[in-house]
């Protein structure tokens, strides 16, 4: 890759529409030659020393479940008991879905997502996934030196930010794969994710049945918890969710994405 250019790997190509790849590549072309974030070639060449979820740059197969976890103090006792070691303490998290005016990338099944976690910042491209007994797609991500810059990117490329999604995360390890406990407005839930089987292991570890298995993303668990309680919450935040989804506590609160205001949605976006 010379002079710095910087274009979608060719094995994620298959995963974008066809109308819109040219859009997509010069995201990141465009980041990479502004130095917002590294280039491909430099990402592919970097690997992750601390095994922390949010520095992964290469393409992989993201396989998870998720559980409700409705005591985090017994859980993050079992999840000392059976070997892991917390890696990331209790951490605030924004994360803000992106698409097109016609939804194309949530009706192809795709993701597009800005994330800020602890003041870092991390863009994420997730394929068009698996469901089964875990929930498998193949997912890139990023680290993205200025969010408000790669926002305008995006606003300028004619994306639009579609869904906003708030929790605090802890992150959890032993090894083969990572647990995260997340205190979201809707409950507290639990990830693992690592291969099937490990996953299907540390679940029966941490006394979590095969029938508690979550696959549904953030995003559907919004809006199923939404219909059952007649709430007129238009996103997953804190405020809005205390609030009742009243028009003042739906502005943006924990950051500042500049222009656009998220839109009101009343379909759940494709979610990670």
């Amino acid at each position: 890759m010379a002079g710095g250019d910087c274009a979608v790997p060719r094995s994620d190509k298959s995963a974008i529409p066809a109308a819109r790849i040219a859009g997509l590549s010069d995201i990141i072309s465009i980041l990479a030659k502004s130095g917002t974030v590294s280039t491909f070639a430099e990402c592919l060449s970097t690997r992750s020393t601390d095994n922390n979820l949010y520095t992964a740059a290469m393409p992989v197969a993201e396989v998870e479940i998720k559980f409700r976890a409705s005591d985090l103090e017994a859980l993050a006792e079992k999840l000392r008991e059976t070997g892991f070691r917390l890696e990331t303490p209790r951490t605030h998290e924004m994360n803000t879905l992106y698409d097109f005016p016609d939804n194309e990338l949530r009706r192809s099944g795709q993701l597009l997502r800005m994330r800020n976690y602890g003041g870092s910042w991390t863009v994420t491209h997730k394929a068009k996934g698996k469901t089964g007994r875990h929930k498998s797609r193949v997912e890139t991500e990023t680290p993205v030196s200025d969010g408000e810059k790669l926002h305008a990117i995006f606003f300028a490329l004619g994306l639009r930010p579609t869904f906003r999604y708030e929790k605090f995360r802890s992150e959890w390890s032993e090894g083969a794969g990572h647990v995260v406990v997340d205190e979201t407005p809707i409950g507290n839930f639990a990830e693992i994710e690592g291969p099937p089987r490990w996953i299907d292991a540390t679940a029966k570890k941490l006394g979590v049945g095969r029938r508690d298995y979550i696959t549904q993303n953030y995003a559907a668990l919004f809006f199923a918890w939404k219909e059952r309680g007649g709430s007129r919450a238009q996103e997953m935040t804190f405020a809005t969710v205390s609030s009742g989804g009243s028009r003042a506590a739906s502005a943006r609160t924990a950051v500042d994405l500049a222009t656009p205001v998220v839109p009101r949605i009343s379909t759940p976006p494709s979610d990670g």
